[in-house]
């Protein structure tokens, strides 16, 4: 079976509509890009989990893996094949987690840059939200999508470079929204959650076409969320301190197999983007702050 993800065709013996992915039609399907193929094994063990521990990972730019104890090996070679290896059925708990990650790495592998991010399209401007997990990046991003915006990708940004100029690629139409969030936003208000993220008590909640954003979009500002106890500021911050949070955001930065080129591309992202950071409460008055466009 065929799907869209990541702007790239996805090769997979299983059925993933329903994480909320499209199949394609073979007439659908972009033959100048490069196809990612997905291969499952059910094992009887992983011996790896006699050498990592959960969790643990490792990405180079041919081969890299990460071990999900008691559960599953993905595996990301030469930036074309995720191979998971399973102990159990396949279920939403190996599915799920693999369109995240694996692919980051496997992004990672073809020379792009993956940041923790989310990113939306609004009012003909895009803006990304890079953070650490419970940053609050699903939560903007949810709110932007009700006032009208459209989802890019929510939890894993890959960035394109064209003449120099950096684009966010789409992933796919869900978005991840907290139990104590739910009835804040039209998305999960209105529908029923395909996915239970048991880990951070997180709902996984499949968007309507129109709500989603299938090309790449240039970016246009880099917003980086900070929790506040005492008040809301969205403040334009200058390109030092935005490449220290950028870099912070970056997945794999630690291990980059051609730094030079890993820093050409994250100072070409800010140099041609405007930066803001965006101190906010935990209650919904901090989202008025992004009600109007930036000017």
């Amino acid at each position: 079976m065929l799907f869209e993800i990541y702007g790239t065709t996805l090769n997979s013996p299983v059925d993933l509509s329903t994480l909320g992915l499209t199949e394609l039609r073979k007439e659908d399907i972009n033959k100048t890009s490069k196809i990612i193929n997905l291969q499952f094994t059910e094992v009887k063990d992983l011996s790896i989990g006699d050498k990592y521990v959960d969790n643990e990972t490792l990405v180079n730019e041919s081969y890299g893996y990460y071990y999900k104890k008691g559960l599953c090996l993905y595996e990301f070679l030469e930036g074309s094949i995720i191979k998971v290896q399973h102990l159990n059925k396949i279920s939403k708990e190996i599915l799920y987690p693999l369109l995240n990650y694996p692919f980051a790495a496997i992004f990672y592998q073809r020379s792009n840059l993956v940041l923790h991010a989310s990113a939306v399209r609004y009012q003909n401007k895009t803006y990304v939200f890079p953070g650490i997990t419970m940053s609050g990046k699903s939560s903007l991003a949810a709110h932007m999508i009700d006032i009208g915006g459209k989802l890019i990708t929510e939890d894993i940004c890959i960035i394109s470079f064209i003449k120099d100029k950096p684009y966010a690629v789409p992933s796919y139409p869900t978005i991840k929204i907290s139990d104590e969030l739910k009835d804040c936003f039209e998305i999960s208000k209105s529908k029923k959650a395909i996915f239970h993220q048991k880990k951070n008590n997180r709902r996984v909640y499949k968007l309507h076409s129109k709500r989603f954003i299938s090309k790449m979009s240039k970016i246009d500002f880099i917003i980086f969320p900070e929790w506040s106890k005492n008040n809301d500021e969205l403040k334009e911050i200058h390109k030092p301190k935005s490449l220290k949070k950028i870099l912070e955001s970056s997945f794999f930065s630690y291990v980059d197999f051609n730094q030079k080129d890993f820093f050409k591309k994250n100072l070409s992202l800010l140099e041609n983007t405007r930066c803001f950071n965006l101190k906010r409460r935990k209650n919904f008055s901090s989202f008025n702050l992004l009600n109007q466009p930036i000017i």
